[in-house]
Order: structure tokens, then sequence, then C-alpha cells
């Protein structure tokens, strides 16, 4: 979490850097690749990077009760398979 005095706005930038992690025996590590994608991001605030970044206002933070987890706002991406039903129903008639 990085916290700035000097900020303008009334927004804050939420990353979920949690997949940028490699395994390394039993601990996980930031390559520099890594590191420059999240670096990149917080100093340009880029908002709505699919599954990685978004940049929210405070008063959504606050109706949220404060809570600052990155996953409570940034997109997870799906693990489900899409099932498309139409075509599905088709199977069966």
């Amino acid at each position: 979490m990085v916290l700035k005095r000097s900020k303008n706005e009334n927004r804050t930038l939420f990353i979920d850097a949690s997949k940028e992690c490699v395994k390394v025996t039993k601990s996980n590590k930031l390559t520099n690749r890594n590191i420059e994608r999240i670096i990149n991001t917080l100093t340009e605030r880029k908002d709505k990077v699919k599954y990685f970044s978004c940049l929210i206002n405070n008063e959504e933070i606050e109706k949220q009760d404060y809570n600052l987890s990155a996953s409570t706002y940034v997109e997870k991406e799906g693990t489900r398979e899409a099932i498309d039903i139409l075509k599905e129903e088709t199977k069966f008639f």
C-alpha cells in the first residue's frame, strides 16, 4: 500500500499484483518485469487494467466500510468456464 500526501484527486488506485508473483521454492518472488509493471501502473495511475488495477472514488471506499483490500475493487479473473445456455439448450431438443 502506498499513501501519498500531495495527491490532488479524490480517488485511490488499487493494484492487485497477486498474479505477478513467481513461485520460487517455498516463497514467492517478483521478477524485474513484475516490479516494472507495478511501478509503471502506479506512477501513471493506470485505471482499469483488466484484473490488475482500478481507480476508485473515495466515496465508494466509504460505502465499502473503508475496506482497503485490492480484491474488493479490482475484478478477479474468472476461473469458471463460460457456458452458452442457448447453445446447450438446443442439444436437448
